[in-house]
């Protein structure tokens, strides 16, 4: 099975000068800054995204990063828009050992110290 963002080794992982693996395209989450400013220049030039893609083993559906820079003028990875999310069940369970970690300590030395409870 193979998961979304991992990169697929066909034959060895041969690299070219693109820093890309030969003989296959490239299947990652997402590409660098230095090749997106490559198709772009590509693109400047006149070059379709039929030859882009083949000229740098990236997918076909890169006009999304032309489109990117038509819109906003740059190719850098842009924050997402909203609100961030809301806690998750992984971190809330982190908050609530940490609170029961203290409380524990702070009942220990109460303990200790001979102080009355609340």
């Amino acid at each position: 099975m193979i998961w979304k963002g991992t990169p697929v080794y066909l034959k060895g992982p041969t690299v070219d000068s693109a820093g890309q693996s030969k003989n296959q395209t490239m299947r990652s989450k997402e590409l660098s800054l230095e090749l997106r400013d490559r198709i772009v220049s590509k693109h400047r030039s006149g070059k379709g995204y039929q030859n882009i893609s083949a000229a740098l083993k990236v997918p076909k559906n890169t006009e999304a990063i032309i489109l990117k820079r038509k819109k906003f003028g740059t190719t850098k990875t842009l924050p997402t828009a909203g609100r961030p999310a809301k806690l998750i069940n992984q971190g809330r369970k982190a908050l609530v050992r940490e609170l029961e970690r203290i409380c524990r300590e702070e009942w220990e030395k109460s303990q200790n110290t001979g102080v009355p409870s609340l």
